[in-house]
């Protein structure tokens, strides 16, 4: 919060102020109070985003259970040390890449999310990421897809298949999906990592979107790279699984238990305190006069103003 001020971000940081502030709640049948914690339910919150995660795994999981060959796939894009635009880039390459081949014929569905780090030197080193450029922010998007093999040149391993064919196809299909990735962002390579995921494939895919840490060790602004996660959204379906998020998310609001008061044990609502009574005074009575007594009001208020004023009619 202190950097962001320090940034001259300050309705970003209001944001995080206000998170995790007491919120009274009163239920709708009796009015029983109850607290709860303010959320503020933004993806870079260090107190909100763990449970965004588990709310997004939560709600695709039904998706990753219909994925008959589920598949992880990572695409990396260049570093760049400026935050502004590499997430809308990133996701302008992706639609380019799902409309050429091998993606196009092999792919049938799935869902792509969006993720960004800040790398420091030594982590290029480390995770074989020295080709994309200098140290900084490092974009990448998590495809979890519903795909057998994903070549369109080279032939899917078979199981009479010897250990080195069978390296040899993947090797190959790796080099063309590398060659597809890199021809769509107009470099002379690029980075792709592609593995078989059946247990943690969701887990992978939908971890979280920008690391606490990041934010905190990062040597210039992090105010770009906030608004830019602001302004897209970061986990999408595609193909077969396009939409399936709201079908989804109906499911669960259809499904949910419905909240029972603990001081009469009636089926209810908690709203804010605020909501409720606004509510309230929006239901009383508005009294409208007739014609007739609209004028015997202002005859009355006459006459009390003329006795006031010892018959004298000074105007009001």
């Amino acid at each position: 919060m202190e950097r962001l001020i320090d940034e001259d971000e300050k309705a970003l940081a209001e944001v995080l102020f206000r998170c995790a502030e007491p919120l009274v709640l009163r239920s709708t049948c009796c009015h029983a109070e109850r607290e709860v914690e303010r959320g503020c339910k933004k993806r870079w919150c260090p107190v909100c985003a763990p449970k965004i995660s588990a709310e997004r795994i939560n709600k695709y999981a039904l998706c990753a259970q219909q994925m008959r060959w589920p598949l992880v796939v990572t695409l990396t894009q260049a570093n760049s040390i400026e935050a502004e635009g590499c997430l809308r880039t990133l996701r302008k390459n992706l639609c380019k890449l799902r409309r050429n081949d091998p993606w196009k014929n092999k792919v049938r569905g799935g869902l792509v999310s969006l993720e960004v780090t800040n790398l420091k030197p030594s982590d290029r080193m480390r995770k074989g990421l020295k080709s994309l450029g200098p140290a900084g922010w490092h974009p990448h998007a998590h495809v979890l897809a519903d795909c057998p093999w994903l070549s369109s040149t080279a032939a899917a391993p078979r199981t009479s298949d010897s250990k080195a064919v069978s390296v040899a196809k993947k090797r190959a299909a790796h080099w063309e999906l590398s060659a597809a990735w890199a021809y769509v962002q107009r470099t002379e390579d690029a980075v792709v990592w592609v593995e078989r995921a059946w247990g943690k494939a969701l887990l992978e895919t939908l971890k979280y979107c920008v690391k606490t840490a990041d934010l905190l060790d990062c040597a210039g602004r992090v105010g770009p790279i906030l608004h830019e996660m602001h302004r897209i959204k970061l986990v999408n379906g595609f193909g077969s699984m396009y939409g399936i998020g709201k079908k989804i998310a109906a499911q669960l609001e259809e499904s949910k238990p419905v909240a029972c008061c603990p001081a009469c044990k009636c089926e209810t609502q908690f709203v804010p305190e605020s909501v409720l009574l606004s509510d309230m005074k929006k239901r009383e009575p508005k009294w409208v006069l007739s014609r007739a007594e609209e004028a015997g009001y202002q005859r009355r208020k006459l006459a009390e103003h003329l006795e006031w004023n010892n018959g004298v009619d000074i105007p009001f």
